[in-house]
């Protein structure tokens, strides 16, 4: 929970973001007290604001098998190797975007069922290794996909639209103007028409994000190729909440 005195709250500024935005809010009920010669109203509401996710998260498995667990662990690593290579320009040169999320080395099993009954056989040990993967540029989307697609024993299991830092500010920046636009609206419902209002102290929770989870397909083409999937991306949107204490005669 943030506290802001008057100052601070009057310096709440809009920021514009690049490119298309929406913006809506809710409001909620005031509360009016008397405090001495004064009198104050409670008003809680919230502000958000919408854009186009400029980044994408990619999170795939990569397997590597072996007769042991030397060679499962070095085929794992020579795959993980072509996947940073065929990503480094994707991600800037930068390799810290790709980060192992889980890895587990077991042994592997195949399995059968002869009269009722389980039996397994042993083929050796399985390497396996989660990896998050963020791209700067969300339009890079598609052809990660298709380039990962190549690349044998590698899996995606999840795509996810993601805004940038500076797309989360701007947008909680945008969020907490309209927020005290509702709460200043309804103080005034509150107070009554002509009558003067002045916000005294200000607290906001915490901005929460609500990110679109995207659609994508891949449509087969001629020649055996495949095409790069096509990625919905959809908006996200920022929620910041106030509580406002304004004071009027």
């Amino acid at each position: 929970m943030k506290t802001y005195m008057m100052h601070s709250a009057i310096a709440i500024v809009a920021i514009i973001v690049a490119g298309v935005i929406s913006v809506y809010g809710i409001t909620y009920g005031g509360v009016q007290s008397h405090v001495g010669n004064g009198r104050t109203i409670l008003v809680s509401a919230t502000g958000s604001a919408s854009a186009a996710a400029t980044q994408e998260v990619l999170h795939i498995q990569v397997n590597g098998t072996g007769v042991n667990a030397s060679e499962a662990t070095h085929n794992l690593s020579a795959t993980m190797s072509v996947i940073n290579t065929t990503l480094i320009g994707y991600v800037n040169g930068n390799l810290s975007s790709i980060s192992t999320t889980s890895y587990s080395l077991t042994k592997a099993y195949n399995y059968t069922y002869v009269n009722g009954t389980w039996g397994s056989v042993p083929t050796g040990y399985l390497a396996t290794e989660t990896v998050r993967i963020l791209l700067p540029n969300v339009s890079d989307t598609g052809s990660v996909l298709d380039a990962l697609s190549q690349i044998p024993n590698t899996y995606v299991s999840s795509v996810q639209a993601k805004l940038s830092a500076s797309q989360i500010a701007e947008l909680s920046a945008q969020a907490l103007s309209i927020a005290m636009q509702n709460a200043t609206t309804q103080a005034h419902g509150v107070a009554g028409a002509g009558v003067q209002i002045s916000p005294v102290n200000v607290s906001v929770s915490g901005y929460y994000v609500y990110p679109v989870t995207p659609l994508y397909s891949t449509a087969g083409s001629s020649l055996g190729s495949v095409s790069e999937p096509t990625i919905y991306t959809g908006t996200s949107t920022v929620t910041e909440s106030v509580s406002v204490l304004f004071k009027y005669d």
